[in-house]
Parts: structure tokens; C-alpha cells; sequence
């Protein structure tokens, strides 16, 4: 035992005399402290879930379009202390819903949360809740699935009086015959004497955008106080991702500073940088053409997270995340941004295919960390990543969703315990 103490003893006299020479002795890694609590309802979650007090109680709840097997939208009630339970009383009007994407808010302002319907190979739906858990619906004026089709919609004020219109992204190339390309593959509408009627976005044969995908976000990319919104995009080699809005409507453009030959598939958003200006992160799966890739095949495909940081008058894009995917294929999904350790500054957390997860810890807008979350439970390919304090303690916790595989398919809800970081 003696010999033990004299050996930590010589341990910290020459870690103190490290220290004098004034080299910088590495610190340990931070840690997260997961407490997991699945929520017990298998499905196919996708292709968003969002997270809102939908039942007015005070406590965030989970609310979810229909799993891939399910017929009506799924609401899980959270209890203020990160446990949840299914509504079961739920009234929905008779339509043909799907899997796809979801959004809520109090769209009539009477004091209820309504939701919107993204619904995959169907039409969008706008479900007004009227009493506590019965829903009607106002959904005249959306197209059919014969003109356009999407798993990915948003309310967005597109003139900033306080109304709300509705933004969509196609979930694919094709009309629904799967034989007509559609070049209009965003949809914003308005709702005008009850009717839902498409507002003007200014695509042309010189101006066209091939992005289609899964995943949209809303930001305030120039600046104007109007808000725009930015796309995934599952076209290979595109970049117009960005849509301006304007006093006509939208006008497409593209983010130049992203990587060539990639793949758009997840996009957020937030200020990283404490700026004041909105940011970007997407999920992307880039083809290297580079002399090395050709001879390390492994290179040959990155899957990456990609940060564009909004300047004055250009992008900044930033990787801060990456994967060799030549030999297994694996990519990012889900992305969502928030902040966990408290600091004021939002991180990033997205899946890796294999299950493993990237939280990426913000140093600052400059630099990003990946620390080990404990107490996560690996499964393998995500649909959503969701950021929100679920149990009011003051720290955000995490929400993932699973959708590809039956044996895995559920929801995780992680509620964040400790965070354990040094001081820089």
C-alpha cells in the first residue's frame, strides 16, 4: 500500500513540474448523462415528429404523424418530468392519412393547437382542434397526389402579419404517375375565403429547382426580417436549398459554398455563432473525386455534417463532423440543434447509421466537440432528432426517432442529467 501512495505521489510532482514549464497538460473528454426512457409504442416514426404542449397543459408533449403501419396521427402526453403516455380519446376527421411530416401551432388563435399533415403519396392536411382532442379539418385547395406529393411541411408567416401560411417540399422528382417530372418541388399556399391557394414562387427555365426531400426548416437568411425558408435536397449535385422571401412570394437560390457532388439530406437551423444571423447545418453524403479517394476507395463517399455560417454577403461552410463511407455506406440522419450543457451557445446532435450518436458541443461558433453521451442506447438508422427541456429542469434533453427497421422501430426520450465539462 505504501508503494502505491509514493507512486501517485511522483505522478503529481512531476505533473507539477509539467505544469511549470508551462506546457498544456490535455483535459479529459466531457461526458453526458443520459437517462433513457422509451416510450412503449412500436411503429415506423417518420419523417418528423414535433414537440409542443398540444394539449395546453403546461408540459411538453410528443406529437406524431401515423407510423408506417398506423392510420391516424399519434399524440404522447408528457407529464412535466419526462415520462410520457399515448392520448387514447383522440378524435380525427375520416381521411386518408400516411407516414410523413407534422407541424403545430394555434393556427385560428382560439387557443387550441392544430397540426399539419405532411402525408407520404397523399395530400396535406390542416386539422383544427376544436374541443380538447377532436380535430376537423381545412384542407380545401391543397393539391392532390396527382400534382404533388409531400412528407415534409411547415407553417411559416410569409407576410409577417401574424397569419400563418403553409410551405412543403416534394418528397420526390416525379409527379405521382412516377413517369412526368415536376419542376416546381416547393409549394407554399395561403389560405384565402377558406381556400388553400399556392403562392407565387419564381421558378423559370433559367430558374428551375431540382431539390427535393424529406426535410425543410424556416430561417431569416438576409436578414429583412421576412422569413425564408431552406430545403434538403435528394437531387445530386444541386444546391438552390435557399428560398427568398419577398412581397410576391419566394425566389429560389442557391447556397454556392456547399461541397459539389453531395447529397442534402437533413438541414436545421440556428445562430451558432451569436451573430445575429441565422445558420445552417445539413446533413450531407458527398462522392470525392479527389487523386486520394481514387486510391483509398474507403474515400471514395463522406458522410458529413456540414455547418454554413451566414455572412455579410456570402456562406461560410464548415465540416464538423465526417465518415468514410466508401465500404459501408452509412449516413447522417436526423439533425436538430439546441443547447445541452447550458452554455448559450447551440450544439449539434445527429445518427450515424450504425446508431452511433454525434453530439457535437458548440466551442464558441468556431469549434465543435463530440462527447460521450452515457447511458445511450445504440440501435441503427434514425428518422428525427428533437432538442427541448422535457422535465423543466432547466437542461435540454433529447427525443430520437427510429423509422427504417421493424425490430428497432421506436421512439427514445433522453433526459439530460449531468454534463460534465472542464473549463477552457
Amino acid at each position: 500500500m505504501r508503494k502505491f501512495f509514493l507512486l501517485l505521489l511522483l505522478i503529481f510532482v512531476l505533473s507539477c513540474k509539467t505544469a511549470q514549464k508551462g506546457e498544456e497538460i490535455s483535459p479529459p473528454s466531457p461526458k453526458l448523462f443520459l437517462k433513457h426512457i422509451p416510450i412503449e409504442k412500436e411503429g415506423l416514426w417518420r419523417e418528423n415528429l414535433k414537440i409542443i404542449d398540444i394539449d395546453g397543459d403546461g408540459n411538453l408533449d410528443i406529437i406524431a404523424p401515423p407510423s408506417r403501419s398506423g392510420d391516424v396521427p399519434v399524440f404522447f402526453l408528457g407529464d412535466g418530468k419526462g415520462n410520457f403516455k399515448e392520448w387514447q380519446d383522440l378524435i380525427f376527421p375520416n381521411l386518408s392519412y400516411s407516414y410523413g411530416g407534422i407541424d403545430a401551432l394555434d393556427f385560428n388563435k382560439d387557443g387550441l393547437m392544430d397540426i399539419l399533415l405532411a402525408n407520404h403519396g397523399g395530400r396535406i392536411f390542416l386539422l383544427l382542434q376544436r374541443s380538447k382532442g377532436k380535430f376537423e379539418s381545412l384542407s380545401d385547395g391543397f393539391p392532390d397526389s396527382v400534382k404533388f406529393v409531400s412528407r415534409a411541411a411547415k407553417f411559416i408567416d410569409w407576410e409577417g402579419d401574424g397569419t400563418y401560411e403553409v410551405v412543403a417540399l416534394s418528397e420526390n422528382p416525379y409527379l405521382f404517375d412516377k413517369k412526368t417530372l415536376s419542376m416546381e418541388r416547393q409549394k407554399v399556399f395561403k389560405l384565402k375565403d377558406g381556400i388553400w391557394e399556392e403562392v407565387f414562387i419564381n421558378y423559370s427555365k433559367e430558374n428551375p429547382s431540382y431539390c427535393f426531400g424529406d426535410s425543410l426548416t424556416l430561417l431569416d437568411f438576409n436578414s429583412d426580417g421576412r422569413m425564408d425558408f431552406a430545403t434538403a435536397c435528394n437531387s445530386f449535385g444541386q444546391k438552390r436549398v435557399l428560398f427568398e422571401n419577398h412581397e410576391e412570394g419566394f425566389s429560389p437560390k442557391d447556397l454556392e459554398a456547399l461541397p459539389n457532388s453531395s447529397y442534402f439530406f437533413y438541414v436545421a437551423t440556428s445562430d451558432f455563432n451569436k451573430d445575429g444571423k441565422d445558420d445552417l447545418v445539413f446533413c450531407a453524403y458527398t462522392f470525392d473525386r479527389s487523386e486520394e479517394a481514387k486510391e483509398n476507395p474507403e474515400k471514395a463517399m463522406v458522410a458529413s455534417l456540414i455547418l454554413a455560417l451566414k455572412g455579410e454577403n456570402s456562406w461560410e461552410v464548415k465540416e464538423i463532423a465526417k465518415h468514410y463511407s466508401g465500404k459501408d455506406s452509412l449516413q447522417f440522419r436526423g439533425v436538430a440543434a439546441g443547447d445541452l450543457n447550458g452554455d448559450g451557445w447551440d450544439d449539434v446532435v445527429s445518427i450515424l447509421d450504425n446508431g452511433e450518436p454525434y453530439i457535437l458541443i458548440n466551442k464558441r461558433g468556431v469549434d465543435f466537440e463530440k462527447v460521450n453521451p452515457i447511458g445511450f442506447i445504440k440501435r441503427q438508422k434514425a428518422s428525427w432528432v428533437g432538442i427541448e427541456d422535457l422535465d423543466k429542469d432547466g437542461k435540454r434533453d433529447l427525443v430520437i426517432a427510429y423509422g427504417f427497421e421493424e425490430e428497432i422501430a421506436k421512439i427514445d426520450v433522453y433526459l439530460n442529467e449531468i454534463f460534465e465539462l472542464y473549463e477552457r
